[in-house]
């Protein structure tokens, strides 16, 4: 596959072929293990190599033909005539986009971490020797007075962007100086923070579960007046988190640099959890920690046919007691072990009764055979990317995997549209 401005390397072997050349025309010609002639012939008439350049986007068939005479043993020639083709993708040039969202929203008085890719550490095609890299970018400037004071108030430092005063708007160019070409790279927006939230996976409902001795890091997010989150924000504003019962629930007020709230479950018992904005207290968001037994894992999504062992968290002793399923037709589980098994489509409460306690919890089963794939954890960008690229996490539904892990699942990624990426 070649790229805009790049290039291909077309390398052309003839092979030796027993119904056309040896003995049988009396041609002394012997067959190296790759296959390529050698004796008689010169290897420089039997093989060249071209270049292609890729000048638009689109798909295209290169062929080569040529023509041969072939001295036999008597007065006359052999003719012979071949013919190969290969079907060349050429691909658009890469947008210097730095993807979605494409106006980030930033806070006063800030200096992000490196959010311009930085060249050093990526791949360019035709300049990946050059320290400096092949991608400049640098401020949009207008024809109006105040686009000075603009400029001050956002500014570039290498790889991070810095900003002064809020309600200021500014746009980044980013220019390739390889081809000249020039596009916007992201727009930035200076606003101040004025709500906090937590956000996890883990919360569901502002809702976590944990069990005696447990600890959980909880992120925090930051947002402006009208409820857009901030692109990144660390530490841009001073907050505080407290429970109203810390004999059940730890805090640990010590700031990580990234916004994350530690805490502890230390007794059985709930307790609220509340996030703040120091200079603005009622700006807060909650969160409710139940901390006791439950059921691991906690509403699982199983395919027809797969295993899973229940198991219960947060109990200090070995208790006994009793797993029950709501539809054995759906999802069966062994009554002493917990050991269930998905069965047909549908959903089910599994629960665990140990005297006049009960635990439960919801089993989605989903019928047929998945692969799912994973983006990676880090910023997806164009360029320059990496020069690994970026890995994507795949992972089988259990009938699809080898069985005991002992063999890999042949399988093939791919892009659509093509054009994308490879």
């Amino acid at each position: 596959m070649g790229a805009l401005l790049g290039y291909l390397l077309l390398v052309l072997n003839f092979k030796a072929a027993e119904s056309l050349l040896g003995e049988k025309f009396g041609i002394k010609v012997t067959a190296s293990d790759e296959g390529q002639v050698s004796g008689y012939l010169d290897e420089s008439d039997i093989r060249f190599i071209n270049v292609l350049y890729g000048r638009s986007a689109g798909k295209t068939n290169v062929a080569v033909s040529f023509y041969c005479e072939l001295p036999t043993s008597g007065a006359k020639t052999l003719s012979r005539s071949y013919s190969s083709s290969l079907s060349v993708a050429v691909v658009p040039s890469l947008p210097l986009a730095l993807g979605v969202p494409i106006t980030w929203i930033l806070p006063p008085h800030y200096t992000t971490t490196s959010l311009l890719p930085s060249s050093s550490e990526s791949y360019t095609q035709f300049n990946s020797q050059n320290p400096k890299g092949t991608i400049n970018y640098s401020l949009l400037r207008g024809l109006e007075k105040n686009d000075a004071l603009q400029t001050d108030a956002i500014s570039i430092d290498k790889d991070r962007i810095k900003t002064a005063a809020s309600n200021n708007v500014a746009c980044i160019r980013a220019k390739d100086r390889t081809t000249g070409r020039t596009e916007i790279a992201s727009c930035i927006k200076v606003a101040e923070v004025t709500q906090i939230r937590t956000a996890s996976k883990a919360v569901l409902f502002n809702v976590i579960d944990l069990a005696v001795g447990a600890e959980l890091d909880l992120p925090t997010s930051f947002y402006d007046a009208l409820g857009n989150p901030f692109y990144e924000a660390y530490n841009a504003v001073p907050f505080f988190a407290e429970t109203n019962y810390p004999d059940v629930l730890g805090i640990n007020r010590t700031a990580d640099g990234k916004g994350n709230v530690h805490i502890k479950a230390i007794r059985h018992g709930k307790a609220l959890v509340r996030v703040s904005i120091s200079e603005a207290p009622q700006k807060s968001d909650y969160v409710l920690v139940r901390v006791g037994a439950h059921i691991y894992p906690q509403n699982p999504v199983l395919r027809v046919g797969s295993p899973l062992n229940f198991s219960i968290n947060g109990l200090n002793d070995k208790v006994s007691g009793q797993w029950f399923s709501t539809n054995g037709s759906v999802v069966s589980v062994d009554k002493l072990s917990g050991m269930a098994k998905a069965v047909g489509e549908g959903s089910v409460q599994v629960s665990f009764k140990h005297g006049k306690s009960k635990l439960q919890t919801t089993v989605t089963v989903l019928k047929g055979d998945t692969i799912s794939v994973d983006a990676p954890k880090e910023m997806l960008t164009n360029v320059p990317y990496p020069s690994k690229g970026y890995n994507f996490s795949v992972k089988f539904s259990e009938s699809l995997a080898a069985p005991g892990g002992s063999q890999r699942v042949s399988f093939d990624c791919r892009v659509d549209p093509h054009m994308w990426g490879t």
